[in-house]
Formats: C-alpha cells, structure tokens, sequence
C-alpha cells in the first residue's frame, strides 16, 4: 500500500483531498491508520493510504503541486498573553 508523510498543518480531510480525491475518504484514512478522526495529525507521521476515492480530484492536486494544510492551531493572543518587550514595547 501507499503511504504519505504529514506535512505541518495538515488533517485528516487534507490528506484524504490530496492523496485520494475526496474528504469523505478521512473517515477511513482515520479507521486504517488506528486515529480518531479529529486527532490532530503531527508533522513527520505516516500514514497508510487505501484506494483513491476520485481520481480526477487527485490528478489535478498533483498536478498542480497542491499540498492543503487548514488546520486550525490556537494562537493565544490577548492582553492576558502578551509579554513586555515581547509581544508589545513600552515607550
């Protein structure tokens, strides 16, 4: 079986688009590589590929070079979050 390296940012349905052509694919990317479907993938992990759900989809992502990371990482912003002389200057 293929197999891809996750890249930084990148989930589930990233992967599935990608690699098989189809977001629906995220569910059983998740059952066969033993993840939970709203686990947050690390960059650097494999994962096993199954049959490609679209294959039209997937050629114009490869062909295009298309790589789709969209998750979403909480950055904590805020007066409570900010460091002097880090995140603002005191003048």
């Amino acid at each position: 079986m293929a197999s891809t390296t996750v890249k930084v940012g990148q989930t589930l349905e990233d992967i599935a688009i990608q690699h098989l052509g189809s977001a629906e694919a995220a569910f059983s990317l998740a059952v066969v590589n033993d993840l939970e479907y709203t686990e947050q993938l690390l960059p650097g992990m494999v994962l096993i590929l199954q049959e490609v759900y679209d294959k039209r989809v997937q050629r114009v992502y490869n062909q295009q070079g298309w790589k789709p990371a969209n998750a979403v990482t909480l950055l904590e912003e805020g007066i409570d979050f900010w460091g002097i002389e880090v995140d603002f200057e005191v003048q």
